[in-house]
């Protein structure tokens, strides 16, 4: 959420967007709505937030812009009645709209979010560590299917899915033990330091992908005459 944007004569009825530059037509990728709803306004303050749905892209900074739904009537006239969004051809509905650049957003979180790796299936595995704006080594990892949903195959040593950080961070790994999951293709998925980091639905950052070489699937059943 985006607390206390200050400024004069706000309005519940304002708009703001997060995106790379302000008044471009570009939105971004993996961010839940366009525009934020704005959840409060005073005379000098509104705030706003994207609800439930968690944001996913990439770390990084990005511009917080800002679209008036309505102003007064007489520039003068600072307490008097407001034209509508409308009659000002201030619909806020192009992001070419949005083109007052309020600040930064600073959002931490993997970047870019295509980093691949691969392991074999049965020996250790061990790769580069994720890299973005803002890590810790602290953070979080869970190899799945599909980020967010507990749908990953079986046969992860240790934690499971879940890696562990190892040398300082550079390296995420099982440590010691190898990993017998079946081959295919699994998604590298997130969670910050900051946040419960207890279940699938919690890692709902989609950080890559991990190419694991090996059989697939691990109950192909054969039969011979003796």
């Amino acid at each position: 959420s985006l607390a206390a944007l200050y400024g004069h004569w706000l309005s519940a009825d304002d708009a703001l967007a997060v995106l790379d530059t302000c008044a471009t037509y570009a939105s971004l990728d993996k961010f839940p709505l366009v525009g934020l709803a704005v959840t409060s306004a005073t005379g000098g303050s509104i705030s706003a937030n994207w609800g439930h749905a968690p944001v996913t892209g990439a770390g990084g900074e990005y511009r917080i812009c800002w679209c008036a739904a309505s102003a007064p009537v007489n520039a003068s006239e600072l307490h008097g009645s407001y034209a509508a969004a409308s009659d000002l051809d201030m619909t806020c509905g192009s992001l070419a709209d949005y083109n007052v650049d309020v600040g930064q957003l600073s959002l931490v979180g993997p970047a870019p979010l295509q980093q691949h790796r691969t392991c074999v299936s049965g020996q250790l595995c061990s790769f580069d560590a994720i890299v973005g704006a803002g890590l810790s080594m602290l953070d979080s990892f869970m190899l799945l299917s599909t980020c967010g949903i507990e749908d990953v195959a079986g046969r992860f040593p240790g934690s499971g899915p879940q890696l562990s950080s190892e040398s300082g961070g550079s390296t995420l790994s099982w440590g010691s033990l190898a990993v017998t999951a079946e081959g295919g293709q699994y998604r590298i998925c997130w969670c910050a330091e900051a946040s419960e980091c207890s279940e699938a639905s919690h890692f709902a950052v989609d950080a890559g992908e991990l190419l694991l070489l090996g059989p697939q699937p691990l109950s192909q059943q054969r039969t011979c005459l003796g």
